[in-house]
């Protein structure tokens, strides 16, 4: 009978617990994949803006060196973006789309073959056509490596991570103290499920899986098991005339 009453104990409390961990888990984890989707977005985004405008620029600037064919001229305003810290090549094209002035820092060489491939990390090129009152002279293409975007990115997960982790510890402390109070209740619901009220002794319910329990470990041995079964005289009677309370004693 003592096997049948040697049970797990807080079991609630732990599926609990797990649950809520697990869950608060999963929410961070679909939480943080929607804000570095959106964090990509934004960075791919406002790289995009900055090279139309500067297309924009390069091709306002550009054309009359287009037009009288000064290409030392254009080699020369194209080295000015060597500062920038994006752009990987600035390419000027004239109109039969020959290269007409070049400029390449190795940005895009230097990306890892993995990421060079993928669609979303590739380089990311604008063109703009060059224009002189109407009249097309070629155009420009602007080339910026993604290498800051990846950088952005994996300092947004750093931090969400973190912020994640510090919210699991905080989920964790705050859900103690409810798990204790699980615990405390699991454990009186199982003392009232297996233990007679009146008598404070093992139940009818105890007793049955105390036998079930001891029939199951002997059941393919060659172990026996006693049953000492006592019957008290007049005990109907006894119930019947000093109550329920009174028998039980």
């Amino acid at each position: 009978m003592k096997n049948a009453l040697r049970r797990r104990q807080g079991e609630l409390s732990r599926m609990l617990g797990l649950g809520q961990l697990l869950a608060a888990a999963a929410a961070l984890g679909v939480a943080c994949c929607i804000l570095l989707a959106y964090q990509f977005v934004a960075l791919r985004r406002n790289l995009t803006d900055d090279l139309t405008v500067q297309a924009a620029i390069i091709a306002d600037n550009i054309a009359a060196t287009l037009m009288f064919r000064d290409q030392d001229a254009a080699h020369e305003m194209l080295r000015s973006f060597r500062h920038s810290s994006f752009l990987a090549a600035a390419t000027v094209y004239d109109r039969h789309d020959v290269e007409f002035a070049a400029y390449r820092n190795g940005a895009v060489d230097a990306t890892p073959a993995l990421l060079h491939d993928l669609p979303l990390f590739a380089p990311l090129s604008v063109a703009r056509p060059v224009r002189y009152h109407g009249m097309a002279l070629g155009r420009v293409v602007l080339t910026a490596d993604t290498g800051g975007i990846r950088g952005g990115l994996l300092r947004y997960g750093a931090l969400l991570g973190l912020a994640s982790l510090g919210a699991l510890v905080t989920t964790s402390l705050l859900t103690r103290r409810s798990k204790a109070r699980m615990r405390h209740a699991e454990a009186q619901l199982k003392h009232l499920a297996y233990t007679d009220t009146v008598t404070d002794l093992p139940n009818r319910r105890c007793t049955y899986e105390a036998l079930e329990l001891e029939i199951a470990t002997y059941a393919g041995t060659d172990g026996r098991i006693g049953l000492l079964l006592v019957d008290l005289d007049n005990f109907k009677v006894v119930n019947d005339t000093a109550g329920h309370a009174a028998g039980d004693r």
